[in-house]
Order: structure tokens, then C-alpha cells, then sequence
């Protein structure tokens, strides 16, 4: 099973093992990145030019993400830049989250009694 497939109750441990494997080398290089980006920006041009890249994709993907978690449709560009990211990161990262976190705990007792009846 990849971490593109569905998960579903027989395979979600293989599913929860595939998906912390796969963020861990990225958060692990994250942190790793100095507390200076700028800093190091005006040493390095090439190390500033493939953050910008870097940083336009990652706002792309995150875009995307709070776009299908709060149901748009529309596919806009809700954040706008780095300094936007930063300043509206709670009210749209940590809220969303949040709103889908209340969801899935409702549906949890749903899906045991659906699943139960399956036994």
C-alpha cells in the first residue's frame, strides 16, 4: 500500500506507518534549514534562488490543501506570499485544522457502529 491509496480499517496501521515515513525526511531537512534565511539569501544566490522555488511550490501545495479543506471550489490562491502565510497562518492553517479535526471526531463513532455491523 502507498500513501496515495485509500486507507481503510484493515490496512490504516500500514497506511499511519507509510505516511510518517514519508514526512520524515522532509521535516527532518526543515529543520535543519538556518534560523537566517535572508542572511544566508545574500551569501548564496543559487541557495536563495532555490528557496524561492521551493517557496513557491510549498505555497502552491499549501494553497491547494486549505482550498479542499475548507470546500472551495474555486481553486484560488488564499495566501499570497511568505509574509501572508506568516501573519494569516492561524486563521487559516490552525482553524481549518481544526474544523476538520471536530469532523472526523463526529464521524468516528459513526464509521465504529457501521463497521461493527460488519462482524
Amino acid at each position: 500500500m502507498d500513501v496515495d491509496s485509500e486507507p481503510s480499517p484493515s490496512n490504516w496501521a500500514e497506511y499511519q506507518a507509510q505516511l510518517q515515513t514519508a514526512v520524515l525526511l522532509p521535516t527532518k531537512l526543515a529543520l535543519g534549514l538556518p534560523q537566517d534565511l535572508d542572511f544566508h539569501r545574500t551569501l548564496d544566490r543559487e541557495f536563495g534562488r532555490e528557496l524561492d522555488e521551493v517557496s513557491s511550490r510549498v505555497l502552491a501545495v499549501t494553497n491547494k490543501l486549505i482550498n479542499l479543506a475548507s470546500g472551495s471550489r474555486q481553486g484560488t490562491d488564499v495566501l499570497g506570499g511568505d509574509d501572508d502565510a506568516k501573519d494569516n497562518f492561524h486563521s487559516l492553517v490552525v482553524d481549518i485544522m481544526d474544523k476538520l479535526l471536530e469532523r472526523a471526531v463526529c464521524q468516528i463513532p459513526q464509521t465504529t457502529s457501521r463497521s461493527s455491523a460488519y462482524f
